[in-house]
């Protein structure tokens, strides 16, 4: 039926994480002498059993006589590696060779060249397991320096990497600050919603070589639409400007930002969805024209 219930994580206590349990596990220790209770041909044994110190001796938990005594259930030290491959090469070679060469020289495609399975496709699912915990810690752990970690050396006709997000969103991390013991390490997460496909990146600054080519600027949910015009024309000793979008925006809550041409006071007035209106303090010059963009 799998692990008892006892080894689920939450279970444990732990700094800010305290789990009261409804029955004791007491007492405990380690048998260090086992000569009394092991028969010999002149020695019937005395079931006794040599016991190291431990914290529960002397209290309301401590052993009496009666008591069953069982073998603990403890980890397996060790648990087998089904396939392994270890090598000691010392000679360098002429041609590339893998340590593991899969090939498809068919015709007709193979679904994949190794597939991991085990469990639920759901990480809602876990809550019913006895441990509540995913089958895989990683499905690929590289625990060795490499020059390239994932090399794709071929093209690819739909993604390189693919994430389906059947259930949730699956985010990229990275670790990053000082490592304290005890202490959690920092994480800069890139995540999709699987809902919208809104794009997160939650961590430290963004640093951007390149130009940033963008439709629109919203500091809030609200997704901004045609949100600049430049050179725009202003007629000659115009005292006011109606600006209309292309795109109306899903309402007036947004903010304008404008540079004219001609030195002079402005205002906006009559902000809308369709748009919004430019007064001047003094009339445009001739060949007059101004700047405006507008965040949310």
């Amino acid at each position: 039926m799998g692990s008892p219930t006892l080894y689920r994580q939450d279970n444990g206590t732990w700094d800010g994480h305290v789990r009261p349990l409804s029955y004791a596990i007491a007492p405990g220790s380690y048998v260090t002498d086992v000569s009394k209770a092991v028969p010999t041909d002149d020695y019937r044994g005395q079931q006794l059993l040599g016991m190291t110190p431990y914290g529960d001796m002397h209290t309301r938990f401590d052993f009496e006589k009666g008591d069953a005594i069982e073998q603990a259930i403890g980890p397996d030290p060790f648990k087998p590696t089904p396939f392994r491959m270890w090598m000691w090469d010392n000679v360098p070679g002429v041609f590339p060779a893998p340590v593991l060469d899969i090939q498809n020289n068919g015709a007709d495609p193979r679904y994949a060249a190794m597939l991991v399975a085990g469990g639920s496709y759901n990480a809602d699912d876990m809550k019913n397991t006895y441990r509540q915990l995913s089958p895989w810690e990683n499905i690929l752990a590289f625990e060795a320096v490499s020059g390239v970690g994932i090399n794709m050396r071929a093209d690819v006709t739909r993604a390189a990497i693919l994430f389906e997000q059947p259930h949730h969103d699956q985010p990229l991390k990275w670790l990053y600050g000082k490592r304290e013991t005890g202490k959690p390490v920092a994480e800069a997460t890139l995540t999709v919603s699987r809902d919208t496909g809104d794009m997160t990146f939650s961590g430290g600054d963004l640093y951007i070589s390149g130009t940033i080519h963008a439709a629109g600027f919203s500091a809030d949910v609200t997704a901004t639409k045609a949100p600049f015009g430049k050179n725009v024309p202003v007629r000659r000793g115009a005292k006011s400007l109606t600006v209309t979008f292309e795109t109306p925006q899903p309402d007036a809550n947004y903010a304008v930002f404008i540079e004219q041409s001609w030195l002079g006071e402005r205002a906006v007035t009559q902000k809308t969805e369709k748009g919004f209106t430019i007064l001047f303090g003094r009339g445009a010059a001739k060949d007059a024209t101004l700047d405006w963009m507008i965040m949310r």
